[in-house]
This record gives structure tokens, C-alpha cells and sequence, in this order.
């Protein structure tokens, strides 16, 4: 029965270790969106702070839940052009039976037409014999009065061992739509 016990655990840690690698990649990639600075201490509240821009009084703050029943929140630019910052608390459930709660951010977006759309495929990471790889796509709409936001978020990690194991985590299509 320990020794059961333990294996859970590992798998648990092996799970938890994939998805941090790939939202530490996303947090650090250079692409054409800045990823937002998340901080994740425990006594901390859970935060995501737009890079190093001051706070604008005409800058639009969303907030509400998705279809996973967590939160999500969304900062866009006064103008409606730019989404500055936008994280959401994402479920992933995996091949392994294991589901994950984790969280997930996109900043710098442009918005064209009332619509955003940006992908994230973070590279691939090798430790300690495990390879992770994984995407991060979100697709939204923001209402031509800026007080609403209807979209879909999706995150996706694969998992592998040296000794032929793999894992895959998906979030599934996640929906939310927050307002003022």
C-alpha cells in the first residue's frame, strides 16, 4: 500500500514538474506577445502584472469566471487595441488520471477589429531524461463598448520519459467571458 501511495506521488510531481517547464518556457519566450510576470508564492495573492507599464486611469479591467468555474481576468488598453495583460486558472486533465490546476497568461496582444488571437508553442524542453512539449492558444471578442470579453482558451502539455512513458494534458476548449 506505501509503495502505492508513492507512485501516485511521483506521477503527481512529474505532472506538476511538465507544466511548470512549459509555463516557465511561455513566461520567458520572445515572440511577438510578452508573456506576463506571474507570481506564484505561496503567501502572495494570485497577480499578474503587465510589463513595467504604469497603470493608465482609461485602461478597461475585465474580471469573471470560464466554463471550468475559475477566474479569469483580462486588462485591455483604453483604446481597445491591445490586450495588456490576461491570465485565467486553467484545469488540465491527463492521460495519466491526473488533473492539474494551473495558472496561465498572455500580455501585449494585439486587437484588431474588436478580436484578438494569439498561439503560444513554447520549445522543447529535455530534463532529467523528460521531454516537454506543449501549446497555448487563446481566441477572444471584445464587445465595441469594451466591457465585455467572450472567448476560448486552450492549453496542452505532452510529457515523456526516457523509459517510454508519456502523458498528454489537455484543458479542452475553456470558455469565459468577463466584464467590468
Amino acid at each position: 500500500m506505501k509503495g502505492r501511495i508513492q507512485v501516485r506521488h511521483v506521477k503527481w510531481l512529474r505532472v506538476a514538474f511538465a507544466v511548470t517547464v512549459v509555463i516557465i518556457a511561455h513566461a520567458l519566450h520572445g515572440g511577438s506577445a510578452q508573456a506576463a510576470t506571474i507570481d506564484l508564492r505561496p503567501a502572495a495573492s494570485a497577480r499578474i502584472a503587465a510589463a513595467s507599464d504604469p497603470a493608465s486611469t482609461s485602461d478597461v479591467v475585465l474580471a469573471g469566471f470560464t466554463s471550468q468555474r475559475l477566474p479569469a481576468f483580462f486588462k485591455i488598453s483604453g483604446d481597445g487595441r491591445v490586450l495588456l495583460a490576461g491570465g485565467i486558472a486553467i484545469r488540465l486533465r491527463c492521460t495519466s488520471g491526473a488533473t492539474v490546476i494551473v495558472p496561465d497568461a498572455f500580455a501585449r496582444i494585439p486587437i484588431t477589429n474588436g478580436r484578438l488571437q494569439t498561439s503560444y508553442t513554447p520549445p522543447t524542453t529535455i530534463e532529467n531524461g523528460v521531454t516537454t512539449t506543449g501549446t497555448d492558444t487563446l481566441k477572444a471578442r471584445l464587445s465595441p463598448t469594451r466591457s465585455e470579453l467572450n472567448g476560448t482558451w486552450r492549453l496542452r502539455v505532452h510529457v515523456s520519459a526516457d523509459g517510454g512513458q508519456n502523458m498528454r494534458c489537455d484543458s479542452g476548449p475553456v470558455h469565459f467571458a468577463v466584464t467590468r
